[in-house]
Formats: structure tokens, C-alpha cells, sequence
């Protein structure tokens, strides 16, 4: 694992050497400088003791040369005497044992002049009266040598109790870093977006303490979250709602506009075909019955009939009335087929697949056929510029919605734009040139649809082909 330099772990560590760096040498040399003053008192106290006693044993009583010698050879052999001298009466007697010496024998203090001797002066006043000097001198190195090695103990303790103190350290430092790190990586899994609860239980107060804020906030959070989001979904569905809605409205006024025109329209059309029915009907009187013309009069008032019933549909389509009525639309679909047939050209294949033919929707016979033409003339005018093509019409029981019928009709011509599509339904909407189309055929499909309380839908790719579903509900039977 990575150790980073500001991490928590490394800044404990970090801190704790900055201290120990001035820490353990302050202490090193504070101890150092008490046990060196123990051990000078102490060597001090202990030399003067036995120069004392040195010196008692002078005074004690009667003492000779010899006597002076013995008592200055016994001083040195049971101390750390490394010379004795006593001066008395113009002579001066000095121990067998003495080491050899130079200079002068005026070292008071430990440690100093470099000789590594102490020396001490005493006097001593003898029961005969006389007075002497006693001199002794005691050797400094053991005292030193054992200073030395006190030091080097201590070096050894305080860099024993650094490493030991360090190691604590760190496994502390680890046992605060780690749930912190795991706080660390929860939180980052939070931010990626996974479930995943930041408390935790690592024992230690704050940091357990942490984590459950923590975890409250990011349950508000979430909470928020939550909320933020259906705020949003319902505010996308109000806004499809009113686009919807603005939708239907602008297409409403569209029809209202086509409701004027129609009426003026059909107005205009029943003018003519009047006059139309009622030459055909006194022409059939001067024909006789059996003559073939009458068959083609009779033809011609079916045409006349049909275009006065199409008039009628656009107006119920334009004024939005409803449909009440049914149709067996599989067999109107095939009359249809079946009157287009001469007028397909001869590169286009129309198949069909109608299934069940008894299937009863809820419009009218002239309503079906008028879909049907429609949506053939329009996939038939999407091939027109291809050699080939073909056309399918399927009708069907709707598997998605229960007891509606679909009715599908596909080509592979040149297909729509997506622009195209969304306004291929408007009012005078086309694509062809001026005198070759009116605009009105998807949308008079799209009112009967409606009118009927089905849905149509358009889907088309460029290049590819258009398919135009429509789904209407089934009635029980033909009216």
C-alpha cells in the first residue's frame, strides 16, 4: 500500500520524530550531566573519607617514620590511592606505592589539568605537638570509565525506548488511520453511486461518532436525492403532458380550420353530384333492363353514393364526432386490395396477411375503406420512384392491448425524415408538388382513428421504408 505523506499514520509519525529530535537529546544530556554530578560528589565525598581516615590514623597517637610509611602503603593499597606524601618537620615521607608524578600536586577538582588525579591536602596536628601536610592523591579513570559506560547505557535505554515508543506509535496511529481509510473508501463508493452505509464500528469514540453523522447525512441525502428525482419525473410528465396537450390543441385548431373548409366543400360537392345522381337514376328509366349499360349506371351511382358518404365522413371528422358504428374490417381491407389491383403499378407487390377476417372493429364500412386507400395510395406514392417495391398490409389482434385489433401497413420506399413524420398527420401537410397531393389523407385517417377510440402511429427511416400502425378497439359485431 502507497504511503502517503499526508496521510494521518504519517503525520503522527512525523510529529512524533520532530519531538523526539530535540526530546530525547535534552533528556539524553540532562540525565547525563545529573548522574555525572552524582557520580563527582560521590567519588568526592568518598576520597575525602578516606583521607580523613588517613589522616586520624596520623593523629591517633605516637608515629614514627615507620609508622608513617606503613600507614601511607596501607592507604593506598585498601582505596584508589595512587599517591601519599607527609610532610612533617622539614622531612617528607612518601608511600613505596606512589605512581611517578609531575608538576604540582594542586588538583581540587575532578576532572581537571588532565592528569585524571584528585588530590587532597589535609592537615594534621600530632599529640607531640607538631604539625604536617597530608597529601593523597586518588585516581579519576575508574570513575570516568564508569561515567562512560553509564552513557553509553543511557544511549542504549533512550534509543531502546525511541524505537519501542516509535513502533507503539505506528500500530497506534493504524488502529486510528484504518477506519478511517474504510470511511475513506465508503465514501468514495457512495460518490460512485452504490448502497453502501458509511457507519462504522471501530471502537474509537470520535471516529464512530463521525461515521454515524456521516451516515445520517447521507441518508438525508439520499432521501433528497430520491425526492429530487421523482420532482424531476413529474415535472418531465407535466411537461409531455402540456406538450401533449399544446399538441392536441394546435391540432384541434387545425381541424376546426378544416371543419370550415369542409363544410364549403361539401357544400360545393353535393351541388354537384345532385344533379349527377339524378341524370344517372332518369337515364336508367329510358334504358331498357336488359341493356349492358345499365350495369355501368349502376356503377356510376355506387361511385356517386360513396363519394356523397365520404363527404359526410369528413365532416363528422372535422366537427369530431364520434363513431358508432362496426365494420368487418378484414373483408373491407381485401375489397379494397381488390378494386386497387388495376391501379398498382406493375413493379409494386401488395401482399396481406388479414388473418381473422371476421374481426369486427368500431367504425364504419366507408370508414375502413377510406383508411385503407389512404395508407395504399400513400406507400404506393413512397415506391413511385423505385422499379421495384413492395407493400404488405397484416391485420391482427393486438398483443399489447387486450381487445384492440391491429392494423399494420409497411412498404420499403423511401421512408421520412424525422421532421416529416411528426407532421405527417398535419392538415395540408405534403411533400409533393403543388397539384399532386392536398395534404388531407393521414390526417382524415388520423380523425377516424380517433373518432373510433383507437391510436395511430407512424414509424419511418429514411432509405429504409415506413411502417403506419393503427389500433382500434373490437366491437361485437357489424351495425
Amino acid at each position: 500500500m502507497a504511503i502517503k505523506l499526508n496521510g494521518i499514520s504519517s503525520r503522527i509519525v512525523l510529529y512524533y520524530l520532530t519531538l523526539t529530535s530535540f526530546l530525547f537529546p535534552t533528556l539524553f544530556f540532562a540525565l547525563s550531566f545529573a548522574i555525572e554530578n552524582q557520580a563527582t560528589n560521590s567519588f568526592v565525598s568518598s576520597v575525602r573519607a578516606s583521607a580523613r581516615n588517613i589522616a586520624d590514623s596520623l593523629e591517633a597517637g605516637q608515629i614514627n617514620d615507620t609508622v608513617v610509611m606503613q600507614i601511607l602503603d596501607t592507604a593506598l593499597l585498601n582505596s584508589e590511592g595512587v599517591f601519599a606524601e607527609y610532610a612533617r618537620s622539614g622531612a617528607v615521607h612518601q608511600s613505596l606505592l606512589n605512581l611517578e608524578l609531575e608538576g604540582q600536586l594542586e588538583d581540587f577538582e575532578f576532572g581537571s589539568n588532565g592528569d585524571e588525579i584528585y588530590f587532597v591536602h589535609t592537615t594534621i596536628n600530632e599529640l607531640s605537638g607538631s604539625q604536617g601536610v597530608l597529601i593523597v592523591g586518588y585516581d579519576e579513570e575508574p570513575t570516568k570509565a564508569a561515567l562512560i559506560e553509564m552513557r553509553n547505557f543511557l544511549i542504549l535505554l533512550l534509543s531502546g525506548a525511541a524505537a519501542a515508543s516509535l513502533l507503539l506509535l505506528v500500530l497506534f496511529a493504524r488502529r486510528i488511520s484504518k477506519p478511517l481509510a474504510v470511511l475513506q473508501h465508503r465514501s468514495q463508493s457512495v460518490i460512485a453511486g452504490r448502497a453502501v452505509k458509511l457507519a462504522t464500528n471501530s471502537g474509537i469514540y470520535e471516529i464512530d461518532q463521525m461515521s454515524k453523522n456521516l451516515e445520517g447525512m447521507r441518508s438525508q441525502l439520499e432521501g433528497t436525492n430520491e425526492q429530487l428525482l421523482a420532482q424531476i419525473e413529474q415535472r418531465a410528465k407535466a411537461e409531455q403532458a402540456a406538450i401533449k396537450l399544446e399538441e392536441q390543441l394546435r391540432q384541434a385548431r387545425k381541424l376546426e380550420a378544416i371543419g370550415t373548409l369542409a363544410g364549403g366543400v361539401a357544400h360545393e360537392f353535393n351541388n354537384l353530384l345532385l344533379p349527377m345522381r339524378l341524370n344517372i337514376e332518369l337515364a336508367q328509366q329510358d334504358v331498357p333492363a336488359d341493356a349492358a349499360v345499365r350495369s355501368n349506371l349502376k356503377s356510376v351511382l355506387q361511385s356517386i353514393a360513396r363519394a356523397d358518404d365520404i363527404v359526410n365522413q369528413i365532416l363528422r371528422f372535422s366537427y369530431h364526432h364520434s363513431i358508432n358504428e362496426s365494420t368487418n374490417i378484414g373483408a373491407d381491407i381485401a375489397e379494397v386490395i381488390r378494386f386497387q389491383k388495376a391501379t398498382i403499378p406493375s413493379g409494386i407487390t401488395v401482399t396481406h396477411a388479414l388473418g381473422n377476417r371476421e374481426l369486427n372493429v368500431s367504425i364504419g364500412s366507408s370508414h375502413a375503406y377510406q383508411i385503407v386507400t389512404n395508407l395504399l395510395k400513400n406507400a404506393l406514392t413512397a415506391l413511385e420512384d423505385q422499379e421495384k417495391g413492395c407493400v404488405h398490409i397484416a391485420l391482427s389482434e393486438d398483443e399489447t392491448l387486450k381487445g384492440f385489433a391491429q392494423l399494420t401497413v409497411r412498404d420499403n420506399g423511401a421512408g421520412m425524415s424525422d421532421d416529416v413524420r411528426k407532421r405527417a398527420i398535419d392538415p395540408f401537410f405534403t411533400t409533393r408538388a403543388v397539384g399532386q397531393g392536398t395534404g388531407l389523407g393521414l390526417s382524415v385517417v388520423q380523425g377516424i382513428v380517433t373518432g373510433g377510440g383507437g391510436q395511430l402511429e407512424i414509424d419511418s427511416v429514411i432509405n429504409k421504408g415506413t411502417i403506419v400502425r393503427i389500433v382500434l378497439p373490437i366491437s361485437e359485431g357489424k351495425k
